[in-house]
């Protein structure tokens, strides 16, 4: 569409996305050397998703036969990383999931406890057990996404390092907590690769200044 006119809704909407989006765009011949560098970087990133999610795919199931067997079938690289694995093979951005929990210092020692939401109160989570089945579930019921700063392929190692440090052997054994990563925080806050989080229930986790 060139100059002023109208549009109908909905009979012009598909043409105007076409229009837009399609792929017999007219575009000025100025354009073309942009266009061509442009659709060159977005074939090169698809390739680059395509490949980094392909090591975490299932493999193809064997053909039928007497012999056929299931041993094997879900052997995979991404056995040993499961969180990397996990953030490569989302679309888009990588990011990382942790279960948020409260760590409050009483006296010389720091107690656990879920995070109290509407109509529930924090819970204490033991560190040397597998917690109760109400408590695992209050606690996977707080799993977030970290910024995406934090899942940066320049730190996310050194993220997932820390936050393997503070898992409990205990927990390993509820299936909703196996292999999960937890960020406990104090007073709302926690320091992960020396960048500093606060979590409000509100606003959810995000990077702030440190005070």
């Amino acid at each position: 569409m060139e100059g002023p006119g109208e549009v109908r809704i909905p009979q012009d909407v598909h043409a105007l996305i076409e229009g837009v989006y399609g792929e017999l765009v007219s575009t000025p011949p100025a354009w073309d050397k942009a266009l061509a560098e442009a659709a060159s970087k977005a074939d090169e990133l698809k390739r680059a998703k395509t490949d980094a999610a392909r090591t975490f795919l299932l493999s193809s199931p064997p053909r039928a036969s007497c012999a056929s067997s299931l041993i094997g079938w879900l052997h995979s690289a991404a056995l040993d990383n499961d969180e990397k694995g996990r953030a490569q093979v989302r679309d888009g951005e990588d990011s990382l999931e942790v279960i948020l929990i409260d760590a409050r210092r009483q006296g010389g020692q720091v107690g656990l406890y879920t995070l109290p939401t509407a109509g529930a109160p924090a819970l204490p989570i033991p560190d040397d057990d597998a917690p109760e089945p109400k408590v695992a579930r209050a606690m996977a019921m707080s799993a977030v996404r970290l910024p995406p700063r934090l899942s940066n392929p320049r730190v996310i190692d050194t993220v997932i390092s820390e936050l393997e440090t503070r898992l409990v052997p205990a927990w390993q054994s509820i299936p909703e907590l196996a292999g999960q990563l937890v960020l406990p925080l104090e007073h709302g806050r926690a320091t992960l690769a020396g960048i500093t989080l606060e979590y409000s229930s509100s606003t959810g986790l995000k990077e702030v200044s440190p005070r």
